[in-house]
């Protein structure tokens, strides 16, 4: 038999010392909690590379890796006096807690052009890896020891943090000065927190508390987070405004909150303080002398849109537009109320192991979208570089990615339910039948459950 009788494959270069794969840690520890570390993926052939090498990692729970891009690292070197070729990507990727970490294999897609065999591709797992990340020893110099992982939730590991607070009314600062003022019933006051950190992605920083204080009512907008790179130096900003309406006179208290900061430049941790708030409120605001040219505050705006809802349901009513169903789903889309009740339900589910549910939540959530023609937010985009609200809706996202990846069909329907359900654009729907495609078979412990839609045109699932 010829010795290239057989067809090659990546593992058959790599027993015969064709082909190199190695993993390695390019920062060096001791590691920190939230710290960016990067790991290097090396592939290297005595022959060329047909294309470039694409690097999955694992889905980890507490682990953030930054999206892939650009071009991998290029170069040659010497192998036994033969020169070879290699690639290199670079994974950036944060520790989300303190402890040890097993992270598991790297998926690395590899094309070689060899001599005998022409193009030989395919997938080659790398070895796992072990590292542990510690907490600063700024944090328990400050005597916080005994509640480390409250200290994890408001922790940025960063050479640069600045920070800003500001309140206005209206569209009018308030100073120091104006702070000590009364104000009346009526009156509303938005705070607005500005966090931006060098070297972390948008999504890991930290979420500051919403206080439920009676007497007022709270709004609390979704978080605007932006990430931006400038010669390969990544920023993450998020922007967190909550406004507050005084519904009853008093004294009204929010606490402090503090986000600890450990400059790695200077190896020291700083508390970043978010001050306390303290409104003196007296009695209801006066109408008769109001200057009806002034801005609406947020409250009337409220009083405002209720009525006309109210108004609206009264004609509806009277014409015969509106049976009960139709008044439910009109109250529905003012109050958002399925919405709220759908993230809930998401991340049950998701934690659940229901990966059929979860799908039919983020359907349904597409179809609020496009039969209320209103602008709703689940605070998460899917884009590249994009910001994210949060860890666990990265690992939802990388979850469903990796359960839906049997063939490139299969691929491609799950991007487009994501991208459906997410993105802030329009896009494609997804019909019914191909939303039944993709929910044929669900992998369970490793086998495949087949699934049997629904015979209803749409897909529903009870929030309740």
């Amino acid at each position: 038999m010829s010795p290239h009788s057989y067809s090659a494959t990546v593992e058959s270069l790599i027993d015969t010392n064709q082909l190199t794969l190695d993993i390695r840690m390019k920062t060096t520890g001791p590691f920190i909690v939230k710290q960016p570390i990067v790991i290097q993926v090396e592939v290297a052939t005595p022959r060329w590379f047909a294309k470039g090498i694409q690097v999955t990692p694992p889905a980890f729970n507490d682990i953030v890796f930054l999206p892939i891009t650009g071009s991998a690292i290029t170069g040659t070197k010497k192998v036994n006096g033969a020169s070879w070729s290699y690639l290199i990507r670079e994974i950036t990727l944060y520790p989300m807690h303190l402890g040890a970490f097993e992270l598991p294999a790297f998926q690395v897609f590899v094309s070689v052009n060899t001599e005998n065999d022409g193009v030989v591709e395919g997938v080659i797992n790398t070895a796992g890896f072990e590292f542990t990340a510690l907490m600063p020893k700024g944090i328990t110099e400050l005597g916080y020891s005994n509640d480390l992982s409250l200290i994890e939730e408001k922790l940025i590991v960063s050479s640069k943090v600045d920070i800003s607070v500001s309140q206005t009314v209206g569209n009018e600062p308030l100073d120091k000065i104006d702070l000590k003022r009364s104000f009346k019933v009526g009156d509303a006051v938005t705070q607005t927190i500005n966090i931006s950190a060098k070297d972390v992605p948008a999504m890991m920083l930290p979420v500051l508390e919403h206080y439920q204080v009676e007497g007022l009512s709270i709004y609390q907008q979704p978080t605007q987070l932006n990430d931006r790179t400038n010669r390969g130096a990544l920023t993450g900003t998020a922007k967190q405004t909550s406004s507050y309406i005084f519904e009853t006179s008093g004294v009204f208290n929010i606490p402090k909150q503090i986000i600890y900061w450990y400059n790695t430049d200077k190896d020291n941790v700083i508390e970043l303080v978010v001050p306390a708030m303290s409104w003196s409120v007296g009695g209801a605001a006066k109408n008769n002398n109001k200057d009806r040219s002034a801005p609406l505050l947020p409250n009337e705006i409220t009083i405002g849109l209720i009525a006309i809802g109210l108004l609206s349901i009264f004609l509806l009513l009277k014409l015969g537009v509106f049976q009960t169903a139709s008044i439910k789903k009109y109250y529905l889309s003012l109050t958002q109320n399925e919405v709220r009740q759908l993230k809930l339900q998401l991340r049950k589910q998701y934690h659940s192991g229901d990966y059929t549910s979860v799908c039919l939540l983020l359907y349904r959530y597409f179809q609020l979208k496009t039969d209320y023609k209103i602008e709703l937010n689940l605070n998460y985009k899917i884009a590249p570089n994009s910001a994210i609200e949060s860890h666990e809706q990265t690992t939802v996202v990388n979850s469903l990615r990796k359960v839906f990846n049997a063939d490139s069909h299969q691929t491609a329907l799950i991007e487009r339910l994501l991208s459906q359900a997410y993105s802030e654009g329009d896009t494609t729907p997804m019909t019914t039948a191909e939303f039944e495609q993709l929910l044929a078979y669900i992998p369970v412990n490793n086998t495949y459950q087949y699934f049997k839609p629904s015979t209803k045109s749409s897909y529903n699932i009870d929030l309740n």
